[in-house]
């Protein structure tokens, strides 16, 4: 992990980086999570991992054993991180990677909405038309209505009626600091979408 532009990912949930050198003595990966554009000593990263020397490739999943910035080992939670991984002090290069275990995914969504003048007024593709208060000045009026998801917005957003048999939801709900207790049958987790997209810590659970 010496060189500049070293590194391969393959997989999704469960995550191989690839290395085409091997690590050193002093190698350090930063892991920020999110797609931040940079991750580094300097960035506000949340966990870090050392790599044993002599290693050239390492398998992530939820659960992959790092350390926080405490110093202590934890588990690194399902969701999306991007790594950067230095060598004696200098980048090598950086990845994103996107782990999650039983395809649960932090299905968070935007909702969004752009006004028309009237309720013959078409929609784009995709749009649903609707109604909603915030037009004109707050008088309300007639509006078209998308949502996308916030970290798959390449994927279609799933209705009760499109629904797969078998498909797993991931459920987020906010919570105050690292060391506050979850609900039962949630596990502690951490995500993008609290504190206004700035991130924060989570509980998580799957339902069907």
């Amino acid at each position: 992990m010496a060189t500049a532009g070293c590194l391969s990912t393959s997989g999704s949930g469960t995550v191989t980086i690839t290395s085409s050198t091997q690590a050193s003595l002093s190698t350090m990966a930063y892991i920020c999570p999110g797609t931040p554009a940079s991750c580094g000593s300097a960035d506000p990263y949340t966990y870090t991992y050392k790599p044993p020397a002599g290693t050239s490739e390492v398998v992530v999943s939820p659960g992959f054993s790092v350390q926080n910035r405490s110093g202590d080992v934890v588990g690194l939670p399902a969701g999306v991180y991007t790594v950067g991984v230095y060598e004696a002090g200098s980048l090598a290069d950086t990845v994103s990677i996107d782990i999650f275990s039983n395809q649960e995914r932090d299905l968070s969504i935007w909702h969004q909405a752009v006004a028309r003048e009237s309720s013959t007024d078409p929609c784009p593709a995709d749009w649903a038309p609707s109604w909603a208060h915030w037009p004109n000045s707050g008088s309300g009026g007639f509006v078209c209505n998308h949502r996308v998801y916030v970290y798959y917005p390449e994927l279609p957003v799933l209705t009760p009626n499109s629904v797969a048999s078998g498909q797993v939801w991931r459920q987020s709900i906010g919570r105050a600091s690292a060391e506050s207790e979850c609900p039962e049958g949630y596990q502690p987790g951490w995500a993008q979408w609290p504190n206004s997209g700035a991130g924060g810590y989570t509980c998580d659970r799957a339902v069907q």
